[in-house]
């Protein structure tokens, strides 16, 4: 019942999105289905190939669910401006070009686009990104950007012969980024809080196990405005093998090492392999001149250590600050809960 109340919000959600947006629309009958709307490509009702690859991605299972799109016909509205498919992202509502050549991506607030512009901007000198550019010919009530479209596939969706290169090809972006950094890390905050914690016993045989080393890589840790968002869903692996970051509107100060070890907290296949790897020192290399970039040194030994670190500067993200105790403690549990079994914490 939850699930069917879900859906039924988000169908609702996105029709509201296709008619307040529909002048930018190319006319005929969408369909619908939970976050994503989308003009069949052909007269067989079918998505094209790029349309398919999205609901397998936003919607796992849900052709075997059996429920249909729901349609949706939208009227010409003068000059046919291209868009042929839509997501909706909570803040942001996307619009994809049906020739690929460009998204549109649009809010209600206006100061989300200066931010994202500013991101932008910021993150363009170290990593590669989309091209942002403002826009003003929008519906009324909407503000936005024209971005680029990235022709390529998420790090989780490429075969696995990519994972190395691409993981290999962020490091030295990251490289790159973290000799910018400004600022601090507080641990002594974050210690007295942790100390609070009760936690699962086989974590809190780990925290104190690699406690000198997580303790000596997060006190007074370069900080450093970083993508903060840079988990495999977001790194984009292009047909030569080299990525670029998408979603850039989650900007935010964290230690130098957030955006190198982010995908390494996640549950999917590409990022457990990774994970493994790093384990074993696969990638010592090129994090260690991701450390020499911020002026520190890597610890060839501490690995586990710096898994926590991460974790701990995941759940203690600037987002969360004003959250109770507890959600830090979820957060802190939960990323370290993925990585348990490949760090043999027990």
């Amino acid at each position: 019942m939850k699930v069917f109340w879900k859906g039924w919000r988000e169908q609702r959600q996105v029709a509201g999105l296709l008619r307040a947006l529909e002048r930018c629309l190319v006319p005929g009958d969408w369909r619908l289905e939970g976050p994503l709307a989308w003009l069949p490509a052909g007269a067989d009702g079918e998505p094209d190939a790029y349309q398919q690859h999205l609901r397998d991605t936003l919607l796992p299972g849900q052709g075997e669910r059996g429920h249909p799109p729901v349609r949706v016909t939208i009227r010409p509205k003068g000059e046919d401006p291209g868009f042929d498919t839509l997501i909706d992202r909570g803040a942001w509502t996307l619009l994809v070009e049906r020739t690929r050549k460009r998204v549109l991506r649009v809010t209600r607030d206006i100061e989300r686009v200066q931010g994202l512009l500013e991101n932008a901007r910021w993150l363009s000198s170290a990593y590669r990104c989309p091209r942002l550019e403002p826009l003003a010919d929008l519906p009324r009530g909407f503000a936005g950007v024209t971005e680029s479209f990235v022709e390529g596939t998420m790090m989780r969706a490429v075969p696995k012969a990519a994972w190395e290169t691409a993981y290999r090809d962020l490091l030295q972006m990251c490289s790159v980024h973290a000799g910018r950094w400004e600022g601090r890390f507080d641990l002594a905050t974050v210690s007295q809080e942790l100390d609070r914690w009760a936690l699962p016993e086989w974590l809190s045989r780990a925290v104190e196990e690699h406690r000198a080393r997580w303790e000596n890589l997060l006190q007074g840790c370069p900080l450093l405005a970083s993508h903060a968002d840079c988990h495999s869903g977001n790194i984009f692996v292009l047909p030569d093998g080299s990525v670029t970051l998408i979603d850039l509107e989650t900007v935010q100060s964290v230690p130098f090492f957030f955006d190198a070890l982010t995908v390494l907290r996640g549950s999917h296949a590409a990022d457990q392999f990774l994970r493994r790897a790093f384990l074993v020192g696969h990638f010592d290399p090129p994090l260690a001149e991701v450390w020499a970039a911020a002026g520190q040194t890597w610890d060839p030994e501490g690995r586990e250590g710096v898994l926590l670190a991460n974790a701990l500067a995941h759940a203690f993200r600037p987002q969360f600050a004003r959250k109770p105790s507890r959600k830090r403690r979820k957060k802190f549990i939960g990323a370290c809960e993925i990585m348990r079994a490949d760090c043999g914490w027990r």
